[in-house]
């Protein structure tokens, strides 16, 4: 049976045939010889069907294939090899009148018993690559030889010594082999102890040894049944269990990783509190200060300290070993600016009842882009309104300009009239010189809104700013106070007037927001001066020409605002 279960082709014609063979040698007559080739063959093949039908594993793994061994190949297809056996016996008169019942059951034990001694070794020694090869040489010999050495001192004896009642000590060594040798090491430590136990029972020794020799031959083969289904059993059961040892380690293997892999910090604790799940991203992202989360320890240790460092009331719920509610989601800031979106549920399940997972995903870098977001957005918005504010100053200026200019010319032509009393010419006058100076400021609006025309000549740095002083004054926020430290000598410099004055206004104007930005008001200070300048202080500024001590004229703009550091990227001011 062995045989056909290993190998692909019909070996039951070769089990029937040497049967046949064997009965025939053995001088039966040629109808019980055919009987027994029959019944030899149609056991085999049976057997071998059946239990592929069963979907039987030939490593007699499970629990499951042993029983399908016992059931389907040492009960069904041995009883029907028996059978026919000892009705071809029965057929040629060799079996007394009464006793076929009796030689039915011994030889469908006989039967049985080899297939549960001879089965389990073959299979077992030529597929499993189970716990034999994985001991040691000498595990596995004194395993075996203390199975060999009790059976021996127990059946190697009269069946009326104390010695002989010993035998059930065998079972405590098949155990202990099928523990620690697997399946393989269970089938040979049955079948040296059945080999024992027959030979003893052929000797009429041991406990065995009882009545007459049929019925010392019964006992054993029944003896030698249980020992090895007991033996293939508890294998299977250790086996079995060593598996589900192996696929929880391998299951628990797995879901470490993929918690290792997320990106977030992941901790779960079951229904007592204690962490059983803490992932790699948790112990990266957990404050240096505090001792990062661990196996086997109570979250209590961990969630508490990381609660002080929070100052919204909401931390509570969430760093909480046992939140009011099933599941609470939420964003917590940290004192040093950092921020963690935390959320904390139930796992389900009847096993997991109680249990706690948390989740922690360190988002600092996502809020404060959201920030530079929206400044950059105000900073945008603010722009805009400045460059619609310049559209539209420069449109009225452009347009209040050609008023301007019909008002002056009208003023002129009303002036070169001879005949003009002097109040009158007066007047006139004082048109044309109102009218010069709201031409001046029209110009000085389109220098706000940049649409003047470049015209390099040379220029009073501080005239330049003292005329200007009053759209400077309306520039800045109230918040802020506006200081003219203007140098009384003059300060000439060849330049565009227009531009000039364009760059002096929008230096005040960005120096006022600097100030605005305290939120407690501040002063912005325009300051000319002469000063002597050296190569290493001028190779520090962007000039666009190659520096060159000497002589300067500077125009500096200061506040007592925000400002910028190095780390900006630009020098401290």
């Amino acid at each position: 049976m062995t045989a056909g279960l290993l190998l692909p082709f019909p070996v039951w014609i070769g089990a029937g045939l040497g049967a046949a063979l064997a009965s025939l040698l053995g001088g039966s007559p040629p109808l019980h010889v055919a009987g027994t080739g029959i019944a030899n063959g149609l056991e085999v093949a049976l057997a071998v069907n059946l239990l592929r039908k069963a979907h039987f594993d030939v490593s007699l793994r499970r629990v499951r294939d042993i029983l399908l061994l016992i059931v389907l190949a040492s009960g069904v297809a041995a009883a029907v090899g028996a059978l026919l056996s000892v009705t071809s016996l029965d057929a040629v008169g060799h079996v007394r009148t009464g006793s076929f019942l009796r030689i039915l059951v011994m030889w469908w034990l006989t039967h049985a018993m080899g297939i549960l001694i001879v089965a389990p070794v073959g299979l077992t020694l030529s597929r499993s690559r189970g716990t034999l090869t994985r001991r040691h040489p000498f595990e596995v010999v004194g395993v075996l030889a203390s199975v060999a050495a009790v059976s021996w001192m127990s059946f190697d004896v009269s069946n009326d010594g104390v010695q002989a009642r010993l035998f059930f000590v065998i079972f405590p060594l098949l155990l202990w082999a099928a523990m620690r040798l697997g399946m393989a090491g269970a089938a040979l430590a049955g079948l040296i102890a059945t080999t024992i136990a027959m030979t003893a029972a052929v000797r009429h020794l041991g406990p065995l040894a009882v009545g007459t020799p049929n019925d010392t031959l019964l006992l054993t083969w029944v003896f030698a049944n249980v020992v090895m289904i007991f033996s293939l059993i508890s294998s299977a059961l250790v086996e079995g269990m060593e598996r589900a040892r192996q696929e929880h380690e391998s299951g628990e293997f797995r879901l470490r990783a993929v918690l290792d892999a997320a990106s977030e910090g992941i901790v779960v604790a079951d229904a007592s509190g204690v962490a059983t799940h803490v992932n790699q991203a948790t112990v990266t992202i957990w404050p240096a200060s505090l001792a990062a989360p661990a196996l086997h320890q109570s979250v209590h240790h961990f969630l508490d300290p990381l609660a002080t460092l929070i100052a919204e009331p909401t931390a509570h719920d969430l760093l909480s070993a046992n939140p009011t509610t099933e599941s609470v989601r939420g964003a917590v800031t940290f004192q040093d600016g950092r921020a963690w979106e935390v959320e904390v549920g139930q796992l389900s399940g009847k096993a997991m009842r109680g249990a706690r997972i948390w989740s922690f995903r360190d988002v600092t870098s996502r809020v404060r882009a959201e920030e530079e977001r929206l400044r950059l957005e105000a900073q945008i918005l603010h722009t805009q309104k400045l460059e619609s504010l310049g559209v539209l100053a420069g449109g009225i200026a452009h347009d209040f300009n050609n008023l301007l200019m019909g008002i002056r010319g009208r003023a002129e032509l009303i002036d070169m009239t001879d005949v003009l009393p002097d109040e009158v010419r007066e007047d006139v006058a004082g048109i044309i010189k109102t009218s010069d100076q709201a031409a001046a400021l029209c110009r000085q609006m389109l220098a706000y809104a940049g649409r003047g025309a470049i015209e390099v000549r040379t220029i009073d740095l501080s005239a330049c700013a003292r005329e200007i002083q009053d759209m400077l004054r309306v520039s800045v926020s109230r918040q802020v106070a506006l200081e003219l430290d203007l140098s009384a000598e003059p300060l000439t410099v060849a330049g565009d007037i227009t531009q000039l004055r364009q760059i002096v206004l929008n230096l005040v104007t960005n120096a006022s927001d600097a100030v605005e930005a305290t939120g407690r008001g501040g002063t912005v200070r325009v300051r000319t001066r002469r000063a002597s300048l050296d190569r290493d202080w001028l190779s520090r500024q962007v000039l666009g020409i190659e520096p060159v001590d000497g002589e300067f004229a500077v125009l500096e703009v200061t506040d007592d605002g925000v400002g910028m550091d190095g780390r900006d990227g630009a020098p401290d001011l």
